[in-house]
C-alpha cells in the first residue's frame, strides 16, 4: 500500500528541493555562510547523482557531512545515495544518524519513514526495525500536522503491518485533507478501500468502492479496484465481473504501444478462442473435448453442520478444450500473457486477465527473439500458486504431451514452463517423466517479452455463453474452475504416476487427512489447532489421523490423499491434493465468510466428491480461524463421525 513513487521520487524531491535554494536558505538561517567552493561541490554532487554516477555522488556528500555538521541535508543525501546503491545497512545507520542528530528535522522525519516503508513493501523486512519506521513517520505527521503525504506514508505503513484498526483512521485523516477531486485524493481513497478490504471491515471498503466509481469511475485502474473489493465481498456478483471485463477494455484504448507487435498502435482483445479462431488469420483453434462442451454436471447434496450458505451453487457446464496455434506470438511480463498481431488474447482468464503489468510505461520494453517450434503451459494467473498450477497448468501439460510432445515428428517441440525452482512446479514435472531438455523456463521480468516468430501451441479452455445455472457466468472466480474432463484426465495420469513409488499404495490402509495450515505462513488458520486435531484423532479411532503439512515431497503429499478415507480442511491450497481422492470421498469444508470462492465447492462437483461444510467455523478471506470454541470443536468433531459413518455405510453397500 505504500506510493509507488517509491526511492525514485525520494531521491529527485530532495534534490530537486535542495538545486532550487532550499539548502542555501538552510545553511544561512543557521547563519553558516557557506563557500562558493562548498556551494559548488554540493552542485557536483547533486549532478553526479543525476548522472547516475553514485560513486562520485557518495564522496561528495561524505565531504559535505564533515564540513556541515549542523545541516541535515547532505547526510539525508548521503543515506540516499546508500539507498539507491542498495546498502541497505548503511543507508538505515546513515537515517538512523540523521533521525538522532536532527529529532525536530520534518525532512528528516519523512525521508526516514519513506525510507522503511518501501523496505516493508519490498518485504526486506530484515533490512529495517519495523518500530523505527513507525516512529519516523509518527514524527513526521507531529512536526507537519498538515503534511498530506506524513499521513499517507503513516497510513500504508499502518497496513504493511497489518495494523488495520490503525490504519484505517490515519487514511481517512489523509483523505480529509487532500484536495478533491485529484489523483492524491484519488490514490488515498483507493489505499483506503484497500486497507479495509484486507483488514475485514467491509462496510467501510463497500463504500470507497462506491466513492470511487461515482467520483472516478473513468480513471484508469479504478474499476479493477472496485471490481476487487466486490469479488471478495459479494458472492456471485456480476457486477465485478462487468467492472473487470470494462477494465480490460479500458486498458486496451489506452494502450498505444506502436512497433512490430502492432504497426497500427490500435490494440484489441479477445476473450473467447472460437471468435479469435473465426476472425483472425495468426489463431487456428482445434477442439479436443471428449465430452460436449455444456453437458451438464456436478448435481449433489451437500451436507451441513449448521446452517447452510445463502447460495452455494453445485452444477456446472462442461468448457470446450481447444489445442490453439498462435502464429507469430508474443509472450509478455512475469505471467506470460499472450499476444498475435495488435490482439491480447485472455483465453480462459476472461475477465481476471492481469494486465497490471502492462499497463506500465513501455518506453524501456526489452524483446527477447526466441525462434523455434514451441508450446507452452502457461499463460496462468499465479504460477507460485500451488492450486493454480497444479490444477490448471498441468491439465494443460498432459493435453500437450498428448497431442504435441508425443506426437512422431513433433521431437523438435519445446514446452515453455515458469521456473523450476519452484518446488511445486518441478516436483510435478518430474512425476510426468518430460526430458528435462525438452523445456524451457519462462523467467521474464514486467518490462519484458518474448517473440516467438514461428508460432506458440497453447491449450486452454472456453466456457459455454448459456450457462442455466449461474455458476460460470455470474461468478467473479470461475475462470478459475478447470473443465472436468482435464481435472478427471489429471486426478487418473497423477494415480499412475505413483506406482513407481509404490506398486501397492491404493492397497495400504485408509485414513483421515488433516490439511493443517501453518500459523506462520498463512491465512486462514486455526490458532488452537492442536486442540482440534487431539478431538479429532479421538473421534477417528481406530481410523488413522495423517497431518498434511505441505512440506512433505510432491509424491508423498499425493500418496496421503488417493489413500484418504476422509479429508478435513480449511479453504486454502492444500484442498487442491483432494485431485488424488477416489469418486465418493468425504472431504470437510471449512469455509469462509462470505463465502466468496467456490474454486473447491467446483472441484468436488468434478470430481464426485462428498461435502460437508461446517459453517459455524469460517474465516474472512484475508483473515484467520482464530481460537475455536469449544461448540466449534464439537461441530468439527461431528461432521468428522458423520463423514466416517456415510463413507463406512456406502463400503458396506457396495459389497453387498
Amino acid at each position: 500500500m505504500t506510493r509507488r513513487s517509491g526511492r525514485g521520487i525520494v531521491f529527485a524531491c530532495v534534490m530537486v528541493c535542495l538545486m532550487l535554494g532550499g539548502w542555501p536558505n538552510m545553511v544561512y538561517s543557521t547563519n553558516a555562510d557557506p563557500a562558493q567552493e562548498v556551494r559548488q561541490m554540493f552542485e557536483q554532487a547533486s549532478l553526479a547523482f543525476q548522472q547516475g554516477d553514485l560513486s562520485e555522488a557518495e564522496g561528495l556528500f561524505a565531504q559535505l557531512v564533515k564540513m556541515l555538521p549542523m545541516l541535515s541535508a547532505p547526510l539525508l543525501n548521503l543515506a540516499i545515495v546508500y539507498e539507491k546503491r542498495n546498502e541497505l545497512k548503511m543507508a538505515r545507520d546513515a537515517f538512523k544518524k540523521a533521525r538522532t542528530k536532527f529529532p525536530k528535522d520534518f525532512a528528516v522525519a519523512i525521508a526516514s519513514c519513506r525510507f522503511g516503508a518501501n523496505l516493508m513493501n519490498q518485504k526486506q523486512y530484515d533490512a529495517v526495525k519495523r518500530e523505527d519506521v513507525v516512529s519516523a513517520c509518527l514524527a513526521a505527521t507531529k512536526l507537519n500536522p498538515d503534511d498530506l503525504e506524513a499521513f499517507l506514508m503513516l497510513g500504508s505503513t499502518y497496513v504493511l503491518l497489518m495494523d488495520f484498526e490503525k490504519a484505517i483512521p490515519t487514511l481517512e485523516k489523509a483523505e480529509s485533507m487532500a484536495q478533491r477531486p485529484s489523483i492524491a485524493h484519488h490514490q488515498i481513497t483507493t489505499n483506503l478501500a484497500l486497507a479495509a478490504l484486507r483488514g475485514g471491515f467491509a462496510a467501510i471498503a463497500l463504500e470507497r468502492a462506491a466513492a470511487l466509481g461515482q467520483e472516478y469511475g473513468t480513471l484508469r485502474g479504478t474499476q479493477g479496484t472496485i471490481a476487487g473489493v466486490r469479488s471478495i465481498l459479494l458472492p456471485y456478483d456480476k457486477e465485478a465481473i462487468n467492472l473487470m471485463t470494462s477494465a480490460l477494455k479500458q486498458f486496451v484504448n489506452g494502450f498505444n504501444l506502436k512497433d512490430s507487435s502492432c504497426p497500427t498502435g490500435k490494440w484489441g482483445i479477445h476473450t473467447n478462442w472460437t471468435v479469435a479462431a473465426s476472425s483472425l488469420k495468426q489463431v487456428a483453434a482445434q477442439a479436443i473435448n471428449q465430452v460436449p462442451m455444456g453437458t451438464p454436471y456436478g448435481k449433489r447434496t451437500v451436507h451441513y453442520i449448521g446452517a447452510p450458505l445463502a447460495k452455494y451453487l453445485t452444477e456446472f457446464h462442461e468448457r470446450r478444450i481447444d489445442l490453439l496455434t498462435l502464429r507469430d506470438a508474443y509472450m509478455w511480463g512475469s505471467l506470460g500473457l499472450v499476444s498475435t498481431r495488435c490482439v491480447f488474447h485472455t483465453g480462459s482468464q476472461t475477465w481476471n486477465f492481469e494486465v497490471q503489468e502492462l499497463a506500465g510505461n513501455t518506453t524501456y520494453l526489452q524483446t527477447v527473439e526466441m525462434p523455434g517450434a514451441f508450446v507452452s503451459a502457461l499463460p496462468l494467473k499465479n504460477y507460485n500458486n500451488y492450486y493454480h498450477w497444479v490444477l490448471e497448468s498441468m491439465i494443460r501439460v498432459l493435453y500437450i504431451e498428448e497431442y504435441v510432445l508425443d506426437v512422431p515428428g513433433n521431437e523438435h517441440y519445446k514446452l515453455i514452463v515458469p521456473s523450476r525452482s519452484i518446488k511445486h512446479v518441478d516436483g510435478f514435472l518430474k512425476l510426468l517423466h518430460i526430458e528435462p531438455e525438452r523445456m524451457v523456463e519462462f523467467q521474464m521480468l514486467p518490462n519484458q517479452r518474448w517473440h516467438l516468430p514461428d508460432g506458440v501451441k497453447l491449450v486452454d479452455w472456453t466456457a459455454p455463453k448459456s450457462d442455466k445455472f449461474g455458476s460460470l457466468m455470474s461468478d467473479p472466480w470461475s475462470s478459475f474452475y478447470p473443465p472436468r474432463q482435464g481435472l478427471q484426465k489429471l486426478r487418473k495420469r497423477l494415480q499412475d504416476s505413483l506406482l513407481e513409488y509404490d506398486p501397492d499404495y491404493a492397497d495400504r490402509p485408509k485414513h483421515l487427512v488433516f490439511i493443517s495450515r501453518s500459523q506462520s505462513e498463512a491465512v486462514r488458520s486455526i490458532s488452537n489447532e492442536p486442540a482440534l486435531l487431539a478431538k479429532v484423532r479421538a473421534v477417528a479411532h481406530p481410523l488413522e489421523v495423517v497431518v498434511h503439512t505441505g512440506k512433505e515431497p510432491i509424491h508423498e503429499q499425493l500418496m496421503m490423499f488417493v489413500n484418504a478415507k476422509v479429508v478435513l480442511g480449511a479453504h486454502g491450497a492444500g484442498l487442491s491434493n483432494v485431485i488424488m481422492c477416489n469418486p465418493r470421498t468425504p472431504v470437510i469444508l471449512l469455509p469462509m465468510q462470505p463465502h466468496v470462492d467456490h474454486t473447491f465447492g467446483h472441484l468436488f462437483s468434478a470430481l464426485d466428491l462428498e461435502e460437508w461444510v461446517v459453517t459455524s467455523v469460517t474465516s474472512y478471506y484475508y483473515g484467520q480461524y482464530g481460537t475455536l470454541s469449544k461448540t466449534q470443536i464439537t461441530d468439527v468433531s461431528r461432521a468428522v463421525s458423520e463423514a466416517i459413518e456415510w463413507i463406512s455405510n456406502l463400503s458396506t453397500r457396495d459389497e453387498l
